[in-house]
This record gives structure tokens, C-alpha cells and sequence, in this order.
């Protein structure tokens, strides 16, 4: 496949929404994380009307699959305050993909916003106080190869608290 234009999501993978397309004629969905960074330009974070509006204009002109954004959950996908998520209502689902809200409290708040627009929250389950500076697992491999190791509980223990914030506000929810 030959692109003149591709996009970053995360900073890590490439998607390309544009050029000639060999899918074989099926049917391909992709659903674009919250952050956006066009080749050597800015990153668009999906965080206001504004920045998604830009994503959908890249989506539209570009893309040759249906691409559907997600917008953040929090401003800048820093966890300090919740995007204004009800202008954000074009997006398919909200997450603050590659970095986790941080506090129940804001998961919550989050929730009960996503549920009264109909959407989605799409979590990314890390504490990163118990995950600290390590990057894999904590494991034998870790030790052996001289890694720094993230503790299981780092992603369990975000996942075991929004579970019972999905059962105590109702709101849809994936991991």
C-alpha cells in the first residue's frame, strides 16, 4: 500500500487512512484512540469541539476504511479535569487511552457523563503509582533480564475499582 499521509495514534502506531486501498474489498473498522499526531505536526487531542473537529476533517478527506474517534476523557488526557464531554458527542466512545484515570472520583464523574450521551468509556486500567518506573510485567523474565517490573495490581486493582463504578452508575464500559 502506497501513503502520502499517515497518522499516528499514541505516538505508536501508524494508521493509514489514505491511498489506494487493498483490503479486499472487506469491510474494515478502526476505531481512532484519542490523540492524533499528522506527521511532523502537532498531536490533536480529541479534549474539545475544536481538536475533534479536526480529526473528523483528516477522517473525512483521508480515510478509506470507516475510522470512528474517540475523544479523552480528561483535558489533555492528564486526568486533572473531564473534557467537556457532551461537545464531544460526535466520538464514538471516550478514553483517555495509553494513560488511566487516576481517581474514582473522576472515573465516576466520567461514567455518569458518558451514560447520560449514550457513549462508552474505553479504559486504559493503570495506577501509576503502583506501576512507578517499570515497563513489563514483573515476572521471572523481568528479573532475569535485568528489567523494571510493573506489579499485576497496577492494572487489576483499576480494573477492580471501576467495576463496581459500572455497577453502582449503570454506564457502558469496556477494558
Amino acid at each position: 500500500m502506497t501513503c502520502p499521509k499517515s497518522i499516528k495514534y499514541n505516538e505508536l502506531v501508524d494508521i493509514y487512512i489514505s491511498g489506494e486501498s487493498k483490503l479486499d474489498n472487506e469491510k474494515y473498522i478502526e476505531c481512532l484512540y484519542a490523540k492524533l499526531q499528522e506527521e511532523c505536526e502537532e498531536v490533536i487531542t480529541a479534549d474539545s469541539k475544536e481538536n475533534l473537529d479536526k480529526q473528523l476533517e483528516i477522517i473525512k478527506k483521508d480515510a478509506v476504511i470507516d475510522v470512528f474517534p474517540y475523544a479523552s476523557i480528561t483535558v489533555g488526557q492528564k486526568g486533572l479535569a473531564l473534557s467537556d464531554m457532551a461537545s464531544l458527542s460526535d466520538a464514538i466512545a471516550f478514553s483517555d487511552d495509553g494513560r488511566g484515570v487516576q481517581t474514582a472520583e473522576m472515573m465516576k464523574e466520567a461514567m455518569l457523563k458518558a451514560k447520560s450521551l449514550g457513549k462508552m468509556i474505553v479504559a486504559h486500567c493503570e495506577d501509576e503509582q503502583l506501576r512507578g518506573d517499570g515497563y513489563i510485567h514483573d515476572g521471572e523474565y523481568a528479573k532475569l533480564h535485568n528489567h523494571k517490573g510493573i506489579s499485576s495490581e497496577s492494572e487489576w486493582a483499576p480494573i477492580a475499582r471501576d467495576i463496581e463504578l459500572v455497577r453502582e452508575t449503570g454506564a457502558s464500559y469496556h477494558i
